[in-house]
C-alpha cells in the first residue's frame, strides 16, 4: 500500500465573480463553485473512503461521503457557497501514482458531469462553461518527503497550476449573467443546484413583488429613505490575518481542529451580518464577501458594528486555545446603488489586500466612499480602536436626527471641515498641546450661530477625534500618525509639523464620512 497526499484547487472564481452585475448572479457564481467542490470532496471520500487512514486533511467541509451534513450548523447558511476553492486528502491506495492520477480525472469528470446536470440546459453556454471554463486541477506527491510541510508545498504546486489553468481560459459566453441577470426574478433555484428558494440569501418573500433583493432595496434597509445614504450600500470582503501561521509547525489533527473551529466561526458570522440586514454572498472558511446596508435603523448599529463582532467573534471561536490573538481584516467599498457591482467588489478587495492587508499587525478596517457626484474619501482604524465605536455611535446619533436637525447637524460638520483646514497651521504649532487644541476647537465654534441642538455634543465628538487622531490609519503611507516631542534638529521639527497638519487632513475626513448620514436624500 502507498500512501499519496493529494491537493485540488477549482475555478475560475474572481473571473466569473467579476462577471457579475447583480447579487443574485453573484450569488450564483460564489454558489456554482462551493457546490463544485462539495461534489468533488463527496466523490474523491467515496471512492478512497474505504482504506486505512484515509483522511480529508483540510478543510474541515462539515459532511460526510454521503454528503449529508455532519455538524449542527445555522439555518441562515443554507443556499450560501461556503467551500473553499481548495482542498487537500491523504489517500491510502495500492494503486500506482499513474494509475491513481487517471482514477481521480474520473472523480473529476463525475464532478462536472454533476455541475452540466444542476445548471439549467437552456442557454446557450452552459457547456461551454463545464467543459472549458470551469477547472478543476489536482497535484500528488508521495506522503512522505523530506522538506516543506505537505500542505504548504502542495499549496506551492496549486499556484502554479491555478496560474497555467487561469493563462488558457477565454470566455465565449457570459454564462452565468445570461442566467441570472436577464429573468432574474423567475424561482430559477427550482432547477439551479436543487436549492429551494427560500434558502437563497437574496430570495424575498412571496408576498413581494420580485423574487430577489437587488441593490437598492439592500442599501435602503437602513431605514431612513430621506437621507443620502439610503441609497449607498457596502461591499464588505474580509479575510483572516496570518492564520497559516497559526497552525504551522502543528500536527495534522491539530490543523484539522483549527479548520472545524473555521467552519463553526462561519455560522456564527453569517448569523451577525445576516440579523442586521446584510446577504452573504460567499463563505469560504474566514474569507467572506458580503452586502450590507450602511446601518440599521431598528437595531441602533453600523456595519462598523457588525464588522468588529466579527473579528471578536474570530479571536473568540478560531482562537480558542491559540497563544496568539487572532483577527480579521476588512475592505469596505461604499458605492451608489447605481454603481458597477463588479467594480464595487474590486475595490473592497483592492482595500483588504492593499491597504488592510499591509498595515503593521493587520487587524485593520479599510473604508472607502465613492459619491455618486464623484467625489470619494479613505479612512481606516485598527479594529480595537475605540474611535471606531464613537464613530457609529455617532452615525446613529445622526441617523436618530428628524430632518430639522440633520439639517442643522450636516451645516455644522461642514462648517467643522472647512475651519479645520483653515486653522490647519495653528494645530500644527510645534509646541502645542492636547489642551490647546482642544480649547482652540471650543472657542472657535463657541459662537451664537452654533448655539443649538446637539452642537456640544458634537463638539466632544470632534475634540475625541483629536484625543484619538493618532489611530486614524494613513492610507497612504500604511502607518499610524506618531506624535511625539519634536526634535531641536530642523528637518525633524519641519516633519513633524507636516505630520500634525495630516492629523487634521485624517480628522477632516473622518468628518466628513460621518457628515454623509446627515445629508439630505434627493427624493426626500
Amino acid at each position: 500500500m502507498s500512501c499519496y497526499r493529494v491537493g485540488f484547487t477549482i475555478g475560475p472564481i474572481y473571473k466569473v465573480f467579476q462577471q457579475a452585475t447583480a447579487p443574485v448572479s453573484s450569488w450564483a457564481a460564489s454558489y456554482i463553485f462551493s457546490y463544485t467542490m462539495k461534489q468533488l470532496a463527496t466523490h474523491v471520500m467515496q471512492t478512497y473512503g474505504e482504506g486505512d487512514g484515509d483522511l480529508l486533511i483540510l478543510p474541515y467541509l462539515g459532511f460526510d461521503e454521503t454528503g449529508r451534513s455532519i455538524a449542527k450548523e445555522s439555518s441562515n447558511l443554507a443556499g450560501i457557497g461556503r467551500y473553499p476553492d481548495r482542498a487537500f486528502f491523504q489517500i491510502t491506495t495500492d494503486l500506482t501514482a499513474n494509475e491513481l492520477k487517471t482514477e481521480i480525472a474520473h472523480c473529476i469528470h463525475e464532478t462536472k458531469e454533476d455541475i452540466r446536470q444542476a445548471l439549467p440546459g437552456d442557454y446557450l453556454g452552459r457547456d461551454e462553461f463545464v467543459d472549458n471554463e470551469l477547472y478543476i486541477e489536482f497535484v500528488i506527491q508521495p506522503s512522505v518527503i523530506r522538506g516543506e510541510p505537505t500542505v504548504k508545498r502542495l499549496n506551492r504546486l496549486l499556484d502554479v497550476a491555478e496560474e497555467n489553468a487561469g493563462a488558457r481560459l477565454e470566455f465565449a459566453h457570459d454564462y452565468i449573467n445570461e442566467i441570472f441577470n436577464a429573468h432574474r426574478n423567475e424561482p430559477f433555484q427550482e432547477i439551479f443546484m436543487d436549492v429551494e428558494q427560500r434558502h437563497n440569501p437574496l430570495a424575498l418573500s412571496k408576498d413581494e413583488n420580485r423574487g430577489y433583493a437587488d441593490i437598492s432595496s439592500i442599501a435602503q434597509r437602513i431605514n431612513h429613505r430621506d437621507r443620502k445614504a439610503s441609497r449607498y450600500y457596502a461591499v464588505v470582503s474580509f479575510d483572516g490575518d496570518s492564520t497559516g501561521k497559526a497552525v504551522e509547525g502543528k500536527e495534522e489533527s491539530e490543523v484539522m481542529e483549527f479548520s472545524e473551529r473555521i467552519y463553526t466561526f462561519v455560522g456564527d458570522a453569517v448569523d451577525l451580518i445576516t440579523s442586521f440586514g446584510g446577504v452573504v454572498l460567499f463563505a469560504g472558511g474566514e474569507d467572506f464577501k458580503c452586502l450590507m446596508p450602511l446601518a440599521n435603523a431598528s437595531h441602533d448599529r453600523t456595519f462598523i458594528d457588525v464588522c468588529r463582532d466579527i473579528n471578536k467573534k474570530f479571536n473568540e471561536v478560531v482562537g480558542a486555545g491559540s497563544d496568539t490573538k487572532l483577527s480579521v481584516s476588512f475592505g469596505v467599498a461604499i458605492a451608489y446603488y447605481k454603481y458597477p457591482l463588479a467594480e464595487a467588489f474590486q475595490q473592497s478587495l483592492d482595500l483588504l489586500d492593499g491597504v488592510a492587508k499591509r498595515q503593521k499587525g493587520k487587524n485593520t478596517m479599510a473604508i472607502h466612499l465613492e459619491k455618486a457626484s464623484g467625489q470619494s474619501l479613505t479612512i481606516g482604524f485598527k479594529n480595537d480602536s475605540p474611535l471606531l465605536g464613537k464613530i457609529s455611535k455617532e452615525i446613529c446619533s445622526l441617523l436618530r436626527d428628524d430632518e430639522k436637525a440633520a439639517e442643522g447637524s450636516e451645516k455644522l460638520l461642514h462648517s467643522f471641515v472647512y475651519r479645520f483646514n483653515e486653522l490647519k497651521h495653528l494645530f500644527a504649532i510645534e509646541h502645542a498641546s492636547e489642551e490647546h487644541a482642544c480649547n482652540l476647537i471650543q472657542n472657535t465654534f463657541d459662537t451664537s450661530e452654533h448655539h443649538g441642538n446637539k452642537v456640544e455634543d458634537h463638539l466632544e465628538f470632534v475634540k475625541d477625534l483629536y484625543r484619538h487622531r493618532t489611530e486614524i490609519r494613513d492610507i497612504l503611507t500604511n502607518e499610524g500618525a506618531v506624535d511625539s516631542a519634536a526634535s531641536t534638529n530642523g528637518s525633524s521639527a519641519v516633519t513633524m509639523r507636516q505630520e500634525r497638519e495630516r492629523y487634521v487632513d485624517r480628522i477632516s475626513h473622518v468628518l466628513r464620512f460621518i457628515k454623509f448620514f446627515a445629508e439630505k436624500g434627493v427624493n426626500s
